[in-house]
């Protein structure tokens, strides 16, 4: 962990103990003129309330931290390989998607072949609802060598 996040932790649990420490005080403990906690005022509600505010804070600015740590191994899962791949079937699944100017669009499956540079053929899924390439052409694709089933179209050329 980096040193912010170690840091909004133990100020996050520091936060979360004071509030359980009042919550069972206020339950449990009779005579409330003898707390152990600091910040005590005349009303005793304004100190709760702003270490209630900084806890939720604090709680989001953990939730933000560990959604970028998570969004950030994901884009390093993500980098995905280019290939060329043949074309070895195409099939129609029967399914379509309305576009922005309410068409249909039927969507084909390409079936494809590549040659992944780690190992041996594969063969993988390319979704397509334009125009099809006939059995035997090659074709631009990107994958991810973890899940090599699942093709995505390249673009760019593949060199």
């Amino acid at each position: 962990m980096k040193r912010a996040e170690i840091i909004t932790a133990l100020v996050w649990g520091v936060l979360s103990a004071w509030l359980g420490i009042w919550m069972i005080e206020k339950l449990f403990l009779p005579d409330q003129s003898r707390s152990i906690l600091p910040l005590r005022d005349d009303t005793d509600l304004i100190a709760p309330l702003v270490i209630g505010v900084l806890w939720g804070f604090t709680s989001m600015i953990l939730g933000v931290l560990a959604a970028t740590r998570r969004n950030r191994a994901g884009l390093e899962d993500a980098q995905l390989a280019h290939a060329v791949g043949t074309v070895v079937e195409t099939h129609d699944p029967g399914i379509s998607h309305w576009d922005f100017d309410d068409r249909s669009h039927p969507v084909t499956f390409l079936i494809i072949q590549i040659d992944a540079r780690d190992g041996g053929p594969l063969l993988g899924l390319l979704p397509v609802d334009g125009d099809l390439p006939d059995v035997g052409d090659t074709v631009p694709v990107r994958y991810a060598p973890g899940a090599p089933g699942v093709l995505y179209p390249a673009y760019e050329q593949v060199l």
